[in-house]
């Protein structure tokens, strides 16, 4: 029996194609995050967790258990995603501060904190910039290999109101 190479998750990636059959369709990151979404929902349902804006610690202890590239963009996500995440609420938590700095007579203070605001902006792009490379090789790696690669792919599951959140590129 001829085993397949498979990706870090061990999802066995397909053969190559022959070199006369036309090239899969690149999927959109909004169909890749849908994807992943739709994947991970059952993980995510068992986990039961909070917004991870409230428990950074909780999300941090799932890790270990994602075994999908979806389960793992889950957890990633809802830490690192724009909306009720870690970040998100580290990133009000900077304006708040800033915001009181200025009240209480600190300029200084105040512009070092939207300073490390702005950074940290910049730090949630890269991020998610990663984590779409890694959608990207995770499912990348499955579509199917035929004339018709949309009939497997679940690009009718619906986008949420935290997809449609989501930084664009």
């Amino acid at each position: 029996m001829t085993t397949l190479p498979s990706t870090s998750f061990g999802a066995p990636l397909p053969p190559d194609l022959p070199p006369s059959a036309p090239a899969p369709p690149t999927p959109s990151i909004d169909e890749l995050y849908r994807w992943a979404e739709h994947d991970a929902a059952p993980f995510l349902q068992k986990l039961s967790l909070p917004e991870a804006g409230h428990s950074i610690t909780a999300w941090t202890d799932a890790l270990p258990q994602a075994r999908t590239s979806a389960q793992l963009h889950a957890v990633v996500e809802a830490v690192l995603g724009d909306g009720p995440s870690a970040l998100g609420a580290l990133h009000e938590f900077l304006k708040a501060a800033a915001a009181q700095y200025e009240h209480h007579q600190e300029p200084v203070l105040a512009a070092s904190v939207r300073s490390a605001a702005q950074t940290l902006t910049a730090l949630g792009d890269t991020l998610a910039w990663a984590d779409e490379a890694h959608l990207r090789s995770a499912y990348g790696a499955v579509l199917p290999r035929t004339t018709t690669p949309q009939r497997h792919l679940p690009a009718s599951v619906p986008l949420t109101a935290h997809a449609t959140n989501r930084r664009t590129r």
